[in-house]
């Protein structure tokens, strides 16, 4: 489970700074992937590292936070299941005007 974690880890963080150091680049990727993927099937990908998170910090010694990121994938995984696909197609795809 540690692998998991650290693998989780760095994707994370090599997407954020993709996204803060080239914010054109996520930009164009999401423009080509989400409007062509269906926001339930996208919300499980968050859905199920957060329960693998869950597990696995049961294992480690930084439990606590672990737990923190797990919940916050979870709720982030039933607010994509759940949501109005509208609202978070707003929010992550900007018009092409920009």
């Amino acid at each position: 489970m540690k692998v998991f974690i650290i693998t989780i880890g760095l994707l994370c963080l090599i997407s954020g700074l993709v996204g803060i150091v080239i914010p054109a680049v996520m930009r164009n990727v999401a423009k080509k992937v989400l409007p062509k993927i269906n926001n339930r099937i996208i919300g499980f990908l968050p859905l199920v590292v957060g329960i693998l998170l869950f597990y696995a910090s049961q294992t480690g010694r930084l439990n606590l936070p672990v737990k923190i990121i797990g919940l916050v994938a979870v709720l982030k995984g039933f607010v994509l299941i759940f949501g109005p696909a509208d609202k978070h197609r707003g929010l992550t795809c900007l018009p092409s005007g920009r």
